[in-house]
Formats: structure tokens, sequence, C-alpha cells
């Protein structure tokens, strides 16, 4: 099947889709996050074109075949090229800086990077429309009413990445590329006009890296996270939803610039056990009436801690058990709002234990085998990447202040006034140097104004009716 540090064999994930079905036989839908592809294949000298292909067409054709054709699947590619899905890593040409809107006649809009182009028309197959196909070869992003009142929105995170490569490069951090922001924040305003709800996902999340290597650093290039979170704080009342992949953990983050209220960001682990995580997939649930989701259902490959492979019984067919029946169980957690996150947070810091069960069981699914996370200063790191890790700035004021984490509250924004940060007790003072390239320095007040403002809200209760319409995530 694989082991740890290699990538997923064709019998893994036709087994995690087996075992996915027999766990879920009837989803309202299946989402994908991405990253068809295998890991490095343009090192090891595969043909990109050819590589990415097989990919998609595999992961389809593999989906429909144990599902069946009867549940709405949001395809590859459509589900957003993974950083892997590209001609090399991370490598995708930004082309145009226009939104690719549908006109008021109907017309569509034009694709100007061959790339996109040429993935949209060797997977036509996966598209709902031929004006989803259009967006998504203009822009490698697209919105679909998958179940009714639910939109998902599939973003092109990779243009967004630390590690994007275009050729020419993006000059300027603060252009729009592809005109993705405008096309989003127009998504949004008719879903608003329409009573909708919509979830917004993408394969490479906007958060700091939780890593025990690499922590802290971001995987978005900052000024686009200042610019997705000001627009979603705009349309609280409208994204039910956060939902990434890529890290190849399964995580829970708060994000201290939406509402108490407001849907948290979640990050859906992978079947490829390529980061040293057990192959897994979640089963998610959500409230029928605000598309809210209400609860977890991981689900990992059984394996053996000692020898560190699977299946346990190498005789056998390779087995998931369902780790975690329930997240808010397991957890202790009474909802998965934004502020109930920040309040979980605030309990791993007072409890090991239960810090314990999130960094060595939930998030790869077995105890770190790059090593512990048992001494300081690695679970604050970790706590406040739950916390507050949404750029390096709000990361960095929640490990250097020395507030107690149980009683700690993030930065309330993004783009704070003057050229300096300190934390709550004046310890830390950080360069500019950040904010600056985030921040534009002539309007930075009037921003950090709105984001208070809409950072500080206080919640309003939810009744969550007792129906609960169950999802499928997997992220590849």
């Amino acid at each position: 099947y694989s082991h740890f540090g290699c990538r997923s064999s064709d019998k893994l994930v036709v087994a995690t889709l087996e075992s996915a079905k027999d766990a879920l036989p009837n989803p309202d839908f299946i989402l994908l996050t991405g990253d068809a592809t295998r890991h490095f294949s343009d090192v090891a000298g595969l043909e990109s074109t050819q590589t990415v292909s097989d990919a998609i067409r595999f992961v389809y054709n593999s989906t429909h075949t144990v599902f069946g054709d009867e549940v709405p699947m949001l395809e590859l590619p459509p589900i957003g090229l993974g950083n892997n899905d590209q001609l090399g890593d991370y490598v995708l040409d930004v082309t145009s800086y226009e939104p690719c809107l549908i006109g008021d006649s109907g017309n569509l809009p034009s694709a100007t990077n061959k790339w996109l182009k040429w993935v949209a028309s060797l997977a036509t197959y996966t598209f709902a429309t031929e004006a989803e196909k259009a967006v998504f070869a203009c822009g490698g992003y697209i919105a679909r009413e998958i179940v009714a009142g639910l939109i998902i929105v599939v973003l092109n995170t990779v243009i967004y990445s630390k590690k994007h490569r275009s050729d020419p490069p993006i000059a300027d951090y603060k252009t729009d590329p592809f005109g993705q922001f405008q096309w989003l924040r127009s998504i949004l305003e008719d879903a608003r006009d329409g009573n909708k709800k919509v979830y917004v996902t993408g394969h490479i999340p906007p958060i700091q890296e939780s890593f025990a290597y690499s922590i802290g650093e971001k995987y978005w290039n900052v000024p686009f996270v200042v610019r997705y979170f000001e627009i979603v704080g705009e349309y609280q009342d409208v994204v039910a939803g956060n939902l990434f992949g890529h890290t190849h953990t399964n995580e829970l983050r708060h994000i201290p610039l939406l509402r108490s209220d407001a849907a948290p960001l979640i990050i859906q682990s992978a079947v490829s056990p390529g980061l040293g995580n057990l192959p897994t997939f979640t089963v998610a649930s959500y409230d029928e009436t605000s598309k809210l989701i209400t609860d977890l259902s991981k689900w990992a490959v059984e394996w053996d801690p000692i020898t560190q492979v699977w299946p346990k019984d190498r005789t056998s067919r390779i087995k998931f058990i369902n780790q975690v029946a329930s997240a808010l169980e397991f957890f202790g957690m009474a909802d998965l709002s934004n502020g109930e996150v920040l309040h979980f947070g605030r309990r791993l810091s007072a409890s090991k234990a239960l810090f314990e069960k999130y960094w060595n069981f939930y998030t790869k699914g077995h105890p770190y085998l790059i090593g512990p996370c048992l001494q300081e200063p690695c679970p604050r790191k970790e706590i406040c990447d739950v916390m507050c890790g949404v750029t390096e700035l709000m990361w960095s004021l929640c490990v250097n202040g020395s507030v107690p984490l149980t009683d700690y509250s993030c930065a309330p924004s993004i783009c704070p006034e003057g050229n300096e940060a300190v934390s709550s007790d004046n310890k830390l003072i950080l360069p500019p140097n950040e904010f600056n390239l985030a921040c534009d320095t002539s309007t930075s007040s009037s921003r950090a104004s709105l984001l208070v403002r809409v950072g500080t809200i206080v919640a309003s209760s939810i009744l969550f009716l007792s129906y609960h319409s169950p999802i499928l995530a997997i992220s590849l």
C-alpha cells in the first residue's frame, strides 16, 4: 500500500475510498482538496502533463467507481489544483489580473494561461457547466451550488503561496492575481442576495505552518492573507466553512479576525503518508439550516506502531478505524464555532493530557515520529498556532508574550497602527517588515479599525437543529 515518507499507491487510494464508503455509503457530497498528483513528480523526472492527466483521471474514475454517479462530487481538477498538480511544484504563471466573471449577456471569460486552459480541456467531464469550465480555464477557480442553499467556492491557492513560481513573477503582492479576490467578493455578494451559504475551500490554507521543524512560517504571502480575511470578514453571515488541505495534518484553527460565532478554519489531513501522517479521511456533519460544520469524525488506517507498517496484519486488506468518532466528545467541545476553537486552545495550554490527545493523536493519527512536543517552547508554539496562527506577527505576539495562554486573546488586527508591534506587556518589539509589506501605511489606521471592529463583535447564540447532514472530506 505505502509507508511513511512515500506517496499514495493506487491500492491505497482505492482502499481509502472503499473504507470511506463503508463509513458513509450515501454522503451529501464528497470534497477533495487537491494534490491528486504525487509529490516531487518533476524531481523524479516524470513528464508533467501525462502525470497530472493520469492522476486526475485515476482519482475521478476511482471515486465514481466506488461511490457511483449518484453522489455529488467536487471533482478534480475543479476542486483546486494543488501545488503538485502543476507543470512543476508550485509553478503557475500569472497571466492576468482581471476577474473571470460571466457577462450580463452570458459572455464567458477568456483563458490566458495555457496550463489552466489545458487542464480544463483535459478534464471537461468534471465540470458541471460550460460556464464553470470557462471560469476555471481563466483563473483556476470555480463556484458550484453542490446542494440546495450551499455553494462550494474553490480557490486557486497556489498563486498565494510563499513558494509560488511565476514567469514573470508577481511584482506587487497588493495586486489581485487572476482577479480572484474580486471574483470571490462577487460570489459572496450573490450568495448573500440569494440567502445562500458558502464553504470556501482550497488546497493551501491561509495560516502559519505547524510542522515542528518549520512552525510559524507562512503558507501564503501575507498581503494575500490580509485580503482574504478582509473579504471573509465582510461576509461572515455567508461563509459557513473555511476548509483546506495540504498540511498532511488534521487541525482546528481559530481565526482572530472573525466573530466568535463565525466558522473557524478546518484542515483535513492526507491519504498520502508522505509527511509522516497516517492515511486518513473525515466525515463531517453540518447543520441543515445554517450549513455550519457541527462535528468531525476521523478515520485513519490501522497500523502496527512497532513495525510502523500497514495493514497491521499483512495477510489482510487494509483497514481504517474510527479513531475519533466525534471531535466534540473527544476534545470536550461545545461546538465547532470560531470562539469555541479559541477556548479549546486555552484549554490545551491548561491540560497536558488534552494537548497530547490533539498533538500526538488527532493531527497525524499517531505519536509524532519526528519527535515529541513535550517541552516548552514547543507546546506554546503549537497552541498559538491553534489560537492565533494567521500571520507571523499575530503568532509571534502569542508565542513571545508573557500572558498565560489560558487568558490570552489574539491581536485583533493583522495591520496594527504604527510601524512597530509590541506584545500586550510591551515585552516584544517586532520589526515592521511583514506589517509594511501587507498593509498600506497610508490607510493602515482605517484598515486596522475595520478589523478590530469585526473581530470584537459579541457572539450571538446559534440554535443547532437535531438534523445533521453528513459530508465526506478527503485530502489526497
